[in-house]
């Protein structure tokens, strides 16, 4: 069982094993684990801090945010037109883009499967 809660300052708070003995261990040390969660971030660079606590005043262990941020991208109009598509034919086709805010270096198309 978890616990997640978002207080007022938008701090993520997990609880794991909520109501259980302080003496019950909710991570097991040498143990890789893998959080899967939605966020929104923010425009520009994200820098995340991870902290973990026993209930204590002081964490037990955290990065101190120190970790390098990431920043997320920008989204951008992508319009694709093809005038014909017979199966088995060269067609022409047009993408139409709107980069908007985006900084684009490199576009990558990636077909479907099977798609020549």
């Amino acid at each position: 069982e978890t616990n997640v809660e978002i207080d007022t300052d938008g701090i993520l708070r997990a609880t794991l094993k909520p109501g259980r003995p302080a003496t019950e261990v909710a991570l097991q040390a040498d143990t890789p684990y893998t959080i899967i969660m939605w966020v929104l971030p923010v425009q520009g660079t994200n820098t995340w801090r991870f902290d973990t606590s026993d209930g204590g005043s002081l964490p037990t262990n955290t990065n101190d945010g120190e970790l390098n941020g990431f920043a997320p991208v920008e989204q951008f109009v992508l319009g694709v037109e093809a005038v014909r598509s017979p199966p088995r034919a060269v067609v022409n086709v047009i993408l139409n883009i709107d980069v908007g805010n985006a900084i684009v270096r490199e576009l990558i198309i990636v077909t479907p499967p099977e798609f020549s």
